[in-house]
């Protein structure tokens, strides 16, 4: 890192995350169920490695961070690799795996704590969720190009519902990131997320941390300290004149 100044290269920072990162995440506990993307400890560190990446302070809306990043959340691989662990038992040359799946099959009915029931309960709000749970039960294989793009559309849920606000009046860090800064997502939802191209170029440390926070609404404008100032008063304080404007991204600019 330090031979190559590769801190100074947010882009290659961010490729080596995916790279080891990701795979030494792998061995973390799962927390597949839906609104539970970031209740673990590794995904906690992971999104604080993002933040530091970025130079933005810790409170930056996690979605946002990720996005930006262009990385998933740890649950991502997470269940995707679950799924994937499940499709390889049912295949086993292993007379005792396949014992052992069976047996977790016949129990999921009569405990919540077996796999089998914590995998069925996961399923819950993708579109596909009783083509899976038919498959689990009844021991077939579940599709992975399917599952994949479908708990990649159930985890982008949240930019459906900030698509649906408007920034400017709606005081909603999501809704603004998404509306004026995200990189566009591909109509193809397997297609990974496009990283900024700022994040390519051979900015200065400062430079870049302070596009960061502007992006990221993690800075000092009145829009955001509005919330920890005494009068909390978004409307700007270096204009001049009769007409009160929020101080936001927008006006700054």
């Amino acid at each position: 890192m330090r031979e190559h100044a590769l801190a100074d290269r947010p882009h290659t920072s961010l490729w080596l995350a995916k790279t080891y990162v990701i795979s030494a995440g792998m061995y973390g506990s799962g927390f597949l169920q839906a609104g539970r993307e970031f209740s673990s400890l590794l995904s906690t560190l992971y999104l604080h490695f993002l933040k530091g990446t970025l130079g933005v302070k810790q409170s930056t809306t996690n979605w946002a961070v990720l996005r930006e990043c262009g990385h998933e959340p740890l649950q991502f691989f997470w269940f995707r690799s679950a799924v994937k662990l499940f499709n390889s038992m049912l295949n086993t040359n292993s007379d005792t795996l396949r014992r052992v799946v069976q047996a977790d099959l016949n129990l999921q009915p009569r405990s919540s704590a077996c796999w089998t029931a914590q995998l069925l309960s996961a399923f819950q709000g993708l579109r596909g969720r009783e083509l899976y749970v038919r498959a689990v039960q009844t021991g077939r294989a579940i599709p992975m190009q399917e599952f994949t793009s479908d708990l990649k559309h159930r985890m982008r849920g949240v930019w459906r519902d900030a698509e649906l606000m408007d920034p400017d009046t709606h005081n909603n860090k999501l809704a603004t990131y998404h509306s004026w800064y995200a990189t566009p997502f591909s109509r193809n939802e397997r297609m990974p997320t496009i990283v900024p191209r700022y994040l390519h170029l051979d900015l200065f440390k400062h430079v870049m941390r302070n596009v960061s926070r502007l992006r990221l609404r993690a800075h000092s404008l009145k829009v955001e300290a509005a919330a920890w100032l005494e009068d909390g008063s978004r409307v700007c304080n270096q204009c001049s004149g009769e007409d009160e404007h929020v101080q936001n991204e927008v006006h700054a600019l």
